[in-house]
């Protein structure tokens, strides 16, 4: 999709990437076997890219979560559902303590980095020290989506590639485009 397609341009845009963060794990929606095979291609991209190089022990896993809420799905049993897609989540962000979580999508994107801040908060600081960034798609010209707005108050930094929105949001980082 979308925002998947964002994602992968971004990661490929980080010089380096496999060497900065050589354990990476992609996070999907359960049945959504495009993302996962579309990130599955870019590493094999990024490796091939690497061979030659020193071995660094770079290993990457997908892993997919349920959907927070699928579409047109009641919203009376939305918070069941939700609560599925945390419970799933928290347990990814202790057993991989990731440096760093990178977000760029709806509806799932704000359940991740609200994992990220309860088991920060549950371990007093001492466990889920990733740095949380979220990055506002580039279709958002003008304001910041749902998931943006809710992940605006809970991430490290919350990245906008067009100008206007700064204007409205005044912690948010206009970085340009970045895909």
């Amino acid at each position: 999709g979308g925002h998947t397609g964002e994602m992968l341009r971004m990661v490929r845009g980080i010089p380096g990437f496999i060497e900065k963060f050589p354990k990476r794990t992609y996070v999907f929606n359960t049945g959504d076997s495009l993302s996962a095979k579309l990130a599955a291609d870019l590493e094999m991209e990024l490796k091939n890219a690497e061979k030659g190089k020193r071995e660094n022990g770079s290993a990457a896993s997908l892993i997919a979560v349920p959907r927070s809420r699928a579409i047109g799905q009641s919203l009376a049993t939305t918070p069941i559902s939700a609560l599925k897609t945390l419970i799933t989540c928290l347990r990814i962000i202790v057993e991989r303590d990731p440096d760093l979580i990178l977000l760029n999508g709806p509806g799932n994107a704000f359940i991740i980095a609200l994992a990220c801040v309860l088991v920060r908060i549950c371990s007093f600081g001492t466990w889920g020290t990733s740095r949380i960034v979220f990055v506002e798609s580039f279709a958002r010209v003008k304001t910041l989506s749902l998931s943006g707005k809710l992940c605006y108050y809970i991430v490290d930094r919350c990245i906008v590639q067009w100008e206007g929105i700064k204007e409205k949001w005044k912690d948010v980082e206009y970085r340009g485009l970045l895909v």
